[in-house]
């Protein structure tokens, strides 16, 4: 039991950080013009976003969908495996969040996006803007180059980033769409701190200030079923 307490995550990491950066470069040469793409993605997002429209909570579960299976294919079991044993899973599990987004939100149109109003609903719209934007600026501001950003649509983190964002407007989001997106963001939370990264805490405070409303939103909703189930009490 003592050998136990000697093990930290630095243990039990399988890479370098200069290994894990450089991956996410050769994997933006490899990728690319497919950000132009990205970037008109986010664009159609934003635009829904903000729009009384009756399809914008399909055009946006479309959008998640086809980043998160873009995700799994040409960074988890394309890239990332070589470099990590367990690869092969988390492609299978963005996949999974994927076909959710795609058959939930975009097929029956089950996934309703609200305009931000309040704190929460501008929370939400900060994270997903957040993920559709902010993130490689924020890597850029840590030193690291422009050839390893991590893009929206094309690397989890800010894929899930928006993901969580876009949950946290939407009407009573299904609890297990969420569930990839928060386990991701504490494995790579505690990916970034094994390797010392300064933006360590970022997944994790994503993930926590994306649930917290939503789960304190269902919590009040509970509290009142029984008086507007029972509107005579």
């Amino acid at each position: 039991m003592s050998d136990w307490l000697t093990y930290t995550p630095e243990t039990f990491l399988m890479f370098s950080e200069r290994t894990y950066r450089r991956l996410f470069e050769s994997h933006n040469a490899a990728l690319w013009p497919a950000h132009l793409a990205v970037v008109l993605a986010a664009a159609v997002v934003f635009v829904m976003l903000f729009r009384r429209a009756a399809q914008s909570g399909r055009l946006i579960a479309l959008a998640l969908a086809l980043a998160w299976m873009v995700v799994a294919l040409a960074w988890f079991w394309t890239r990332f495996s070589t470099i990590h044993t367990g690869a092969s899973i988390m492609a299978a599990a963005f996949a999974f969040e994927g076909l959710a987004l795609l058959w939930f939100g975009a097929i029956r149109s089950r996934l309703e996006i609200a305009r931000p109003t309040g704190a929460f609903g501008w929370a939400g719209t900060a994270i997903l803007t957040y993920g559709l934007l902010l993130q490689p600026l924020l890597g850029r501001a840590l030193g690291r180059p422009w050839a390893q950003s991590e893009v929206f649509g094309l690397a989890p983190d800010p894929t899930v980033a928006a993901t969580i964002g876009a949950l946290l407007l939407a009407r009573r989001a299904p609890w297990f769409l969420w569930t990839i997106p928060v386990g991701w963001s504490l494995f790579s939370g505690l990916t970034l701190w094994a390797m010392h990264a300064p933006d360590a805490w970022l997944p994790s405070g994503i993930a926590i200030a994306g649930t917290a409303p939503a789960l304190a939103s269902r919590w009040r909703r509970k509290q009142r079923t029984p008086l507007n189930a029972n509107p005579g009490l």
